[in-house]
């Protein structure tokens, strides 16, 4: 299996400070470390749990796996309340 994709800090810190109201605000490093090891647990999540409905509605398992929008849009609401 291929090695894990990271989500970049340096994104989701830009991302951070644009949507800070007080713009006087800092954030440490080390929350942005936090926010990108939990959007990375809650993607991997959200990946699995659709593989796992995707596997369940088709139990053809001779074709390759190709998951669309709407195997996420099936899980995102629990997955929300679960997260």
């Amino acid at each position: 299996m291929s090695e894990k994709a990271k989500i970049p800090t340096e994104t989701i810190s830009r991302l951070v400070k644009h949507y800070l109201v007080d713009k006087q605000l800092t954030v440490a490093p080390e929350v942005i470390e936090g926010i990108c090891k939990y959007l990375e647990l809650f993607v991997e999540e959200a990946a699995l749990r659709s593989i796992e409905n995707h596997e369940t509605k088709d139990n053809n398992n001779n074709q390759e796996l190709v998951l669309e929008y709407d195997d996420l849009e099936k899980i995102i609401g629990l997955l929300m309340l679960d997260m």
